[in-house]
Formats: structure tokens, sequence, C-alpha cells
């Protein structure tokens, strides 16, 4: 998906997410020219939402991306629900002095189950609750309407003749 469809879903704010891209927040994404049209795939979309949301509750931009990666590794293993709790961010944003921490449990019904893992004199008091199976299920059904809207369609066909067209020209001046 585009990034003007993640933002009419999600809290992702389109030129936010530049930012976090040229900062280097997204794992696995390089920074390349501005302004360049980008694609989402359901997982990374899944990131930057759980990300967005985050940040609503005072998390940094780069503490939100480590919640919403430890999340998404949950969810790989099997449990739907993360409970965050104790986050920590001290020293200048962005940084090589910043300081992040918190504490992940993943659970798939109640968060008494994650809270039951913690010695009782360690548990938390306050935390939230992060729903990764449902973000990703969101993210999934805004890629399939996304991947069946007909202007999208044909802008990829309109792409890939262009590209087409390119290669035919290209070849055409290298063999002559």
């Amino acid at each position: 998906m585009d990034a003007k469809t993640l933002e009419g879903e999600t809290d992702a704010v389109a030129n936010t997410v530049a930012s976090w891209i040229s900062r280097g927040y997204l794992p696995g994404v390089t920074p390349d020219a501005p302004g360049r049209a980008r694609e989402f795939d359901v997982n990374l979309a899944t990131h930057i939402a759980i990300m967005a949301s985050l940040t609503h509750f005072g998390f940094r931009p780069t503490l939100a991306s480590l919640a919403a990666g430890l999340s998404l590794s949950s969810l790989k293993k099997g449990y739907r629900y993360t409970l965050v709790a104790d986050p920590k961010q001290e020293g200048p944003a962005d940084e090589a002095g910043e300081k992040l921490g918190l504490t992940i449990e993943p659970f798939n019904s109640d968060a008494r189950e994650a809270l039951e893992k913690v010695a009782p004199e360690e548990r938390p008091l306050t935390y939230l609750t992060i729903d990764v199976a449902a973000w990703m299920d969101k993210m999934q059904n805004v890629e399939a309407k996304y991947q069946s809207d007909p202007e999208i369609i044909k802008r990829r066909r309109m792409a890939e003749l262009r590209a087409e067209m390119r290669s035919i020209t290209e070849g055409g001046l290298s063999n002559g």
C-alpha cells in the first residue's frame, strides 16, 4: 500500500512516516530520494501503525519502533497480544547517548497471563496492551482493498509499460 492509504487507515501521517524513514527508525527501510513514492508491505505497514499509535502515548519514535518490532516478533511466535510496561527513554532523542528500555510480555487471552510471568514484586502497576493480531488483520484487509482498486491496478500497469518501453529503447540503442 502507499503512504496515502496507510495514512487514511492509521494514525501514521505520511510526512511523519517519511521523517521516520529518513532517520532510520523503520527496520529494513533505507532512506533514499526524498519525494519518492513508496509501497509498504503488510508487515511494515503494521509496524508503522503500531508505532504511530504508541507515539500518541508519548513514546519517542525510537522506543515506539522497538516496541512495534518486539510485538511483531511475538505475533510470529504465536502470541496475539503484547503487554508493554516500564517504558524508559533517557538522554537526548536520536543521539548516541539515548537509552531505551521497556518490558514486553506476550500473551494470548488475558493480560493476567502475561503479568503472572513476572515476579509479584516486579509486576508493573501501569501498562498498555497492543492487539498485534488485530493490527495485522486490519493492514491485510487494507492491502487487499488497495490491490483491488482499479486506479491502483491501472497505475501499476502503466508503470510496467513504461519500464518495458525503457528497456526496449535502451536495448535498441545498445544494439545499434
